[in-house]
């Protein structure tokens, strides 16, 4: 690039004539104005001496500011035959290597770090400053305890009534079986007693009282027959003695009127007797049997009744004997819990090294993140607090734009430089793609589309830390001999690409458009394919004014691309038949006509 001086071009009509300088000459060169006759009043005096410096200054503004004005009026005018600026920066065109890179900004990563993680919630009470050197085993992060202390006394509290509960219980478990087994021996003797009543009932009573009405029948029968007897004893001797008159004739009728007394007493206890034997065997005997029966099945009732009742009072006790053990469990579960989450309030450095306030993956949530790893604010987060980076070796994260997924591939070449280590230039290779985009700002929806990627470095330097911001530029092509241009030379013309060529004749010089063909590009420099050639001299700023070729469009024409063929999965058009009339006419999307050659301005 070269910066040249080039002399002033002038029209055809020759110098221009600068109007408001002439208009000032034109003020100067006018007569005075002849004295009037002076009056009192001051005002009209004031009056013309403000018109007087109102157009001097008019005049001086005319003369310094004359000519840019009036070069600018010939601007909007269109006279593209006006003279270039006297200081122009140009450049020559030549052939050359073009390297094509897309360039992205990344931060180093270890490759290797461990994460210090706080395991649970709390308030953050300690803090080991950022980038500070620990060793494994230093305490590098705590939270407050008082909550889970708090609670762990709560639960030995409940755990000591636990197990109070406990010893009550258990020694309620054989008072519980005593007491049963008392109960069901109670019942079981009551049923015993039952079944003995029945049997002493059936074997011994029953017979016994039958044989109690039997002798009672038997004694009345033989009463009766005595009684019998001694009256036919008496009426046989009152026949004997029937003729005989007197007292032993009354002895022997008393004698048999109280036998018949006594028969008829007889004959009444005997029917009696007969009378209570039937009814205790009809009524008294199988009532008193089947009391005495339903009585025995009472008590082995009450025999299992028993034996339910202290079996039940057993498992009771039982029960709360495991509800206790399970309550003393539970809380000694939650107590090793709380001790768990204790232990967990305080982090300790896995590794020596230097210490960085979160992780990779939230370093994308920017100070959002970092405000909330602070001494006093709450920790809600499970992952890790901070890391500690193995920064013997490290690789660049870096997110590749979305318009440029499909321009790289694992493999390629990278060269990164450290913004903050002025000078350190590594070389690096693409070594993974994400095959799924993301939001460049996690939070924003409608942040653009990242790709992330990792570098690969072929070395370390000692000043690199974890989180450097670095510069990754990737190289996606290189192009050999090709016309290169830089980007400032080249200009959107109505849609095209188009130059400013500097042309010199006879010591002077006019700036001329000129279409061209444009291949790749980097940030700085971009292909020409077709319309300039080594040795031309290019404008890097839009002139002024310029010169724009009669044939410019054909010009165009000759260096635009050609036509892209139609996809074939596009159905051709059918075919029209031709009318009588003539040939059918072409379709209105046919390209136009590509210039066979190229002109020969056109290099």
């Amino acid at each position: 690039m070269s910066r040249t001086n080039l002399p002033m071009a002038q029209g055809g009509d020759g110098p221009q004539e600068n109007p408001p300088a002439r208009a000032l000459q034109s003020l100067a060169d006018a007569p005075p104005i002849s004295p009037r006759r002076r009056r009192t009043s001051g005002p009209r005096w004031r009056k013309r001496l403000a018109l007087l410096l109102i157009l001097a200054a008019a005049g001086t503004a005319a003369a310094w500011y004359g000519r840019p004005l009036w070069e600018k009026a010939r601007q909007f005018t269109g006279d593209q035959n006006a003279a270039a600026p006297a200081d122009v920066q140009t450049y020559t065109v030549k052939r050359g290597p073009l390297r094509i890179a897309i360039i992205e900004q990344g931060k180093l990563r270890a490759v290797k770090s461990y994460p210090v993680i706080l395991g649970t919630n709390g308030k953050i009470t300690f803090l080991v400053e950022a980038g500070a050197k620990v060793k494994k085993g230093d305490l590098v992060a705590s939270l407050d305890k008082k909550q889970f202390e708090d609670h762990k006394a709560m639960l030995q509290t409940d755990l000591e009534t636990q197990k109070a509960a406990l010893a009550v219980a258990e020694q309620a478990v054989p008072i519980a079986q005593s007491n049963g087994e008392a109960a069901v021996a109670a019942a079981n003797t009551k049923a015993e007693e039952a079944g003995l009543a029945l049997k002493q009932y059936q074997a011994i009573d029953v017979p016994k009282k039958l044989g109690e009405f039997e002798n009672q029948l038997n004694e009345a029968r033989n009463k009766l027959a005595d009684a019998q007897k001694k009256k036919t004893d008496a009426q046989a001797q009152l026949d004997e003695k029937l003729l005989d008159e007197g007292d032993e004739k009354k002895a022997a009728e008393q004698q048999i009127d109280l036998q018949k007394q006594s028969i008829a007493s007889m004959q009444k206890v005997l029917a009696t007797l007969e009378n209570e034997r039937k009814l205790f065997r009809a009524y008294n005997y199988p009532q008193d049997l089947k009391s005495r029966q339903q009585a025995l099945k009472n008590s082995q009732l009450e025999v299992n009744k028993a034996e339910v009742n202290a079996g039940s009072e057993v498992l009771q006790k039982q029960a709360e004997v495991k509800k206790a053990q399970t309550l003393m469990e539970h809380y000694a579960s939650e107590i090793r819990q709380v001790d768990e989450d204790i232990a967990k309030c305080s982090a300790f450095a896995p590794a020596d090294g230097l210490v960085f306030y979160g992780s990779e993956q939230m370093m994308r949530y920017g100070d959002e993140y970092n405000d909330r790893i602070r001494v006093g604010s709450e920790w809600y987060s499970d992952g890790p607090i901070m890391t500690i980076p193995d920064l013997s070796a490290f690789q660049v994260a870096v997110p590749i734009a979305e318009v440029y997924r499909g321009r790289v591939t694992p493999g390629m070449h990278a060269a990164v430089t450290v913004e903050a280590v002025p000078g350190l230039a590594l070389n690096g290779t693409l070594a993974s793609l994400a095959s799924v985009a993301r939001g460049r700002i996690s939070w924003d929806n409608s942040s653009p589309q990242v790709f992330d990627a990792t570098i690969d470095l072929s070395a370390v330097d000692p000043r690199m830390v974890q989180g450097m911001t670095v510069r990754v530029e990737i190289t996606t092509a290189e192009l050999a001999n090709v016309l290169l241009v830089p980007m400032e030379s080249v200009f959107n013309e109505a849609g095209n690409p188009a130059v400013f060529r500097w042309i010199e004749s006879g010591g002077k010089g006019h700036a001329e458009k000129w279409p061209v063909l444009t291949g790749q590009s980097n940030d700085h420099f971009v292909e020409i394919k077709k319309g300039l050639g080594e040795g031309d001299k290019l404008l890097l700023s839009r002139p002024a004014s310029f010169v724009t070729p009669q044939n410019y469009r054909e010009l165009a024409e000759a260096v635009a691309p050609p036509p892209e063929p139609p996809p074939a999965s596009v159905p051709a058009a059918p075919r029209t038949p031709a009318s009588a009339s003539g040939p059918a006419p072409a379709p209105a999307s046919a390209p136009a006509a590509v210039p066979a050659a190229v002109p020969a301005t056109m290099k």
